[in-house]
């Protein structure tokens, strides 16, 4: 939903909780995007984490995440 709305730092901080200990990650391979999306946020990489989501969309969409 953030990042729909073109929030992408709230939308990093949900891809974030999903990692958190208490929940149960998401399956491969949309786990790796959405890993290397926090790994490009964290580095500063605004635009490649911006990338990786929506690359993520149609796959988690596929899933049945979405």
């Amino acid at each position: 939903m953030a990042l729909a709305q073109g929030q992408i730092s709230v939308a990093m901080n949900d891809v974030r909780r999903l990692f958190d200990p208490t929940q149960q990650p998401p399956r491969e391979p949309l786990d790796a995007l959405l890993e290397a999306a926090l790994h490009a946020w964290d580095a500063g990489e605004q635009e490649e984490a911006h990338l990786l989501l929506q690359q993520m969309l149609p796959l988690a969409e596929q899933m049945g995440y979405l």
